[in-house]
């Protein structure tokens, strides 16, 4: 609500502002707004970084939508966005709350061959699925 009033005043949101708007519309179960304001972000030539992409992961996440938060982690890659331990935790999680066991373990092994240490989400997440 209020980004889209700070837009229609013309004034320019920053990446924090986009990213705050991402991450509410997460929590409020959200992820095709979340999806619809990163790209609103991006159109208006903010760069997104890697917690603007883990917002839209964890709100795919969120919402158990394995095959979009998977989608959004591919991408950013793609694009040199390096995801970090939340970014992967949080598809962990999804696929392991999916029943998707497989898909949960290959996401770990992606992140522990990217550097990145498994924590107690991870761990769990694994032992869920």
């Amino acid at each position: 609500k209020w980004l889209a009033k700070m837009l229609a005043a013309c004034f320019a949101p920053d990446k924090l502002a986009y990213t705050s708007v991402i991450d509410a519309c997460a929590k409020s179960g959200q992820p095709e707004e979340a999806q619809r304001w990163f790209f609103q972000m991006e159109s208006h030539g903010i760069v997104a970084d890697c917690v603007a992409y883990s917002s839209v992961i964890n709100a795919w996440a969120k919402a158990t939508c394995v095959d979009e938060a998977q989608a959004c982690l591919r991408q950013m890659g793609e694009v040199g966005v390096a995801p970090n331990s939340v970014s992967y935790c949080s598809v962990i999680h999804a696929c392991a709350r999916a029943n998707r066991a497989e898909d949960a373990v290959e996401w770990f092994g992606k992140m522990e061959r990217a550097g990145l240490d498994g924590n107690l989400v991870a761990y769990n997440s694994l032992i869920d699925a």
